[in-house]
């Protein structure tokens, strides 16, 4: 994908407060030292239950802090439509389209159930908007379908090129 003459958007997401995350790690942290200290009452396992309880509260706030700092992105070039996630200055392109190859744009509005669907991908927060848009694509005889929220310039942009 060209990234010098595509056009980005950054969706962003409600931000949790400060005081809110520091409240929650301090929650959690209480919460990893209960369990150890219960595990000092195994007798044979009580470091490998330790270690195993360290590593799962790892992921676990790795987990939570990629949900909070992430945010999509979409990106649409001459010949492409992508959507990827951002985390910090690294991104990740999730689903890249061949424009040429959307069959169906609309609003989120008149978004129906399709038997047909093999997937659907989302690239939204929470509930759609009423600028939330959907497109249907084919890959391989099987359909899908994208939701996201552009902005105006990726609407305008989009409808142009997929006016037949």
């Amino acid at each position: 994908m060209d990234r010098e003459k595509a056009v980005v958007q950054i969706l962003r997401k409600r931000r949790q407060s400060l005081a809110f995350m520091i409240i929650s790690g301090i929650f959690l942290i209480i919460i990893l030292n209960i369990l150890i200290t219960l595990t000092n009452n195994l007798n044979d396992m009580k470091n490998l239950v330790s270690i195993m309880l360290l590593i799962v509260f790892g992921i676990i706030i790795y987990l939570i802090i990629e949900r909070i700092i992430s945010v999509y992105i979409y990106l649409l070039t001459e010949d492409y439509l992508g959507f990827g996630k951002k985390i910090g200055k690294r991104e990740h392109i999730i689903l890249e389209i061949p424009v040429k190859d959307i069959v169906r744009y609309e609003s989120a509005s008149e978004l129906e159930v399709d038997t047909e669907l093999s997937n659907t991908y989302y690239f939204i927060y929470g509930e759609p908007r009423e600028t939330t848009k959907f497109g249907e694509y084919y890959k391989e005889g099987k359909k899908y379908r994208f939701i996201f929220n552009p902005n105006e310039r990726i609407n305008r942009i989009l409808e142009r090129k997929l006016s037949y």
